[in-house]
């Protein structure tokens, strides 16, 4: 008996063994020819499905063949254009990491890539591109090189989720270019009190000490509004974020939903008595410039913005970056930005008290506790110290 042959949207369901993927196959009838189309899953069920979609698109006349997409029309389509949120592009993630995607996108994946078929792009393209990015006049960058590889393999994994990429990402089997990232330096335990002692009196005195202890981004402090803090239960929410945005000014933005960034953040009593402080003084601000305050009519009204500007306007980031610079000089402490004087200072002091990376992680609102021993890397490498002074005294006896 002979093979019965599939007709135009039938398929067949196999497993492959070279690593583990289900496999769904249709065969398309092209100018006379039979070409076949492939669709991938983890599961029977999941390729199950991805058939029958792709059945009603074909008994619907759509063309799916898309093997002539290359990387240069997708990274179009992926980038989107700027009045598309929510069809998967860029345009969804907050404004900052929006821009630093386009400019890699446009300078350095591009140029390299754009003309290559998703069909047939392998991990030696990639690989090439790194050399040429690296064989420029003058030279990218290691640290760029590594991110534009880290852009591209998002950009692949978005056209895997639209199946215009029915295969592994070919940009994650390839090793980033090795380089030492800089380390952030920050603030020692003896050096937060002196900063602390330093700018008591000064107006951003409630900002420093919340950056201090909360682990709070400089986006998410700046972005705060009163409606989100407790100070009689000694807690706060991380809601929303304010950022530059190029060409757009400052915009608040809401924060990426995770189980640990929508969980309170507790307060120190100091932090809370700091912003009581705080919330005293722009109200005496407030009455003191009468017409010449520009920022809400109540400066602590609940959608009120707790930091602002003198004038009561939102606290541009740039500016709180020159101001910190300003204060910890004047503690004749080394310059630092927002992030090492708040986020890893944070972990530095929480390491020094000995608390649990566990437990630190909750309080960083990092998803990964990994992610935690990486800032805390300094702070264990003097506990390291400690302990071998303290086997240096228990042998000390016996090696003389």
């Amino acid at each position: 008996m002979s093979k019965k042959r599939r007709q135009k949207g039938e398929g067949g369901i196999y497993q492959r063994a070279s690593d583990g993927r289900w496999v769904g196959v249709v065969e398309l009838a092209s100018g006379g020819k039979r070409r076949r189309k492939y669709v991938y899953g983890d599961s029977p069920a999941q390729v199950s499905r991805k058939l029958k979609a792709l059945r009603g698109r074909l008994e619907s006349g759509q063309d799916v063949s898309r093997d002539a997409m290359t990387l240069g029309r997708w990274l179009d389509r992926w980038c989107g254009p700027e009045d598309a949120p929510g069809t998967g592009s860029i345009r969804d993630l907050a404004p900052n990491t929006i821009t630093s995607y386009s400019q890699i996108v446009r300078d350095y994946i591009r140029p390299e890539l754009s003309r290559v078929r998703l069909a047939v792009l392998t991990p030696e393209h990639v690989r090439q591109m790194l050399d040429a990015l690296a064989d420029r006049k003058p030279p990218v960058p290691t640290p760029t090189i590594a991110y534009s590889l880290r852009v591209l393999r998002i950009a692949l994994t978005a056209a895997q989720r639209e199946d215009l990429l029915q295969r592994r990402n070919p940009a994650t089997l390839v090793e980033p270019p090795r380089y030492r990232p800089r380390k952030a330096v920050p603030l020692g335990k003896r050096e937060a009190i002196d900063f602390v002692a330093a700018v008591r009196d000064d107006r951003l005195y409630g900002l420093i000490v919340l950056m201090l202890t909360s682990a709070l981004r400089r986006g998410e402090l700046l972005g705060l509004t009163w409606r989100n803090v407790v100070l009689d239960e000694g807690y706060l929410w991380v809601r929303q974020q304010l950022q530059r945005q190029k060409g757009g000014g400052l915009v608040i933005r809401p924060v990426p939903k995770t189980e640990r960034s929508e969980a309170p953040v507790a307060l120190a009593d100091l932090t809370v008595r700091a912003l009581r402080a705080h919330r005293q003084r722009l109200i005496e601000d407030r009455l003191a410039l009468g017409d010449g305050w520009r920022g809400d009519a109540d400066p602590v009204s609940a959608d009120a913005l707790v930091f602002t500007s003198e004038v009561g306007t939102p606290l541009d980031p740039d500016n709180l970056r020159r101001r910190l610079h300003a204060l910890l000089r004047k503690a004749k402490l080394d310059e630092r930005g927002p992030h090492a004087a708040g986020r890893h200072t944070t972990a530095t002091l929480l390491g020094a008290l000995g608390v649990a990376p566990a437990v630190a992680a909750q309080v960083l609102r990092h998803s990964r506790v990994t992610t935690t021993l990486n800032v805390y890397t300094h702070v264990l490498s003097e506990d390291q110290r400690a302990a071998a002074q303290k086997l240096d005294e228990l042998l000390a006896g016996v090696l003389a």
